[in-house]
């Protein structure tokens, strides 16, 4: 594997030495999962589901360390994994769908699982927290181009939002399946790993002020289907959306036209 630690002096030696003699450490470190894909495309909720598989330990913060660095700071997840008892990590930063290059040389037998949402209810929600819905719908249609590159990359399973709200478990017995991980219990309590806030409290406001404050309510959120946000687009909106998005919106088979 193409070594991606660089710890100093006796915390390096320890790390390459867990690595070379201990199996399982080796399989942890060798076996991330990294999900990624367009910001407000679910996978915040893929997350809850991977992390609460007992043999999987959740990185819960977005690290963005493949964006802006340092990469080498996954040594310290694969610590905390196998500190853990884990067998291996999931990490969720929806940008490192710009960077599955630098993801692959680094850990080149990392799954990777890529999430797919319609591009209106993306624009949408990015509209909601920033104001600009032609942000929204064209972040959309640049991580999406660049994600499709890798749909066929044996090591990259593509995931519809769609698919994961209205066919649950079959959806969730294909991901862990291409993971290779057994599902021990039903996928539909890994909510309880992540309650942290009663689940009748309001959410807080999803602007960029208060868009942690968001994530957290959110993380304890039961499922719920989120499709259809784009149809409380006025007319002006909706045309700013087909003018950046309608073209990959239809290659992608979410519209047969602009008529919508």
């Amino acid at each position: 594997m193409a070594f991606d630690s660089r710890p100093r002096g006796l915390g390096k030696l320890a790390y390459h030495l867990r690595y070379l003699v201990n199996p399982r450490f080796r399989r942890l470190v060798e076996r991330p999962v990294f999900i990624v894909g367009c910001g407000h495309s679910g996978t915040t909720l893929l997350l809850r589901i991977i992390g609460a598989h007992p043999h999987i330990h959740p990185i819960l913060n977005e690290t963005y360390c493949f964006v802006d660095g340092p990469w080498r700071r996954i040594r310290s997840f694969d610590m905390e994994a196998y500190r853990s008892g884990a067998r291996r990590w999931v990490e969720k930063t929806p940008a490192h769908i710009r960077h599955l290059e630098r993801i692959f040389a680094r850990r080149p037998k990392a799954r990777v699982l890529l999430l797919l949402r319609d591009g209106r209810d993306v624009a949408a929600s990015i509209a909601k927290r920033t104001g600009d819905i032609c942000y929204g719908a064209r972040r959309w249609v640049q991580d999406n181009r660049l994600g499709k590159r890798w749909w066929d990359d044996p090591r990259v399973m593509l995931v519809r939002y769609e698919d994961l709200v209205t066919r649950f478990e079959e959806e969730t017995r294909r991901i862990f399946a291409f993971l290779g991980e057994e599902l021990s219990r039903d996928p539909r309590d890994f909510r309880s790993k992540f309650a942290l806030v009663r689940e009748e409290q309001r959410p807080p406001d999803s602007s960029e002020v208060n868009h942690v404050a968001y994530r957290r309510w959110q993380v304890s959120q039961p499922l719920f289907d989120g499709r259809g946000r784009w149809k409380a687009l006025t007319a002006e909106e909706r045309a700013l959306v087909k003018r950046e998005a309608g073209p990959l919106l239809r290659e992608f088979g979410y519209a047969d036209s602009d008529d919508w």
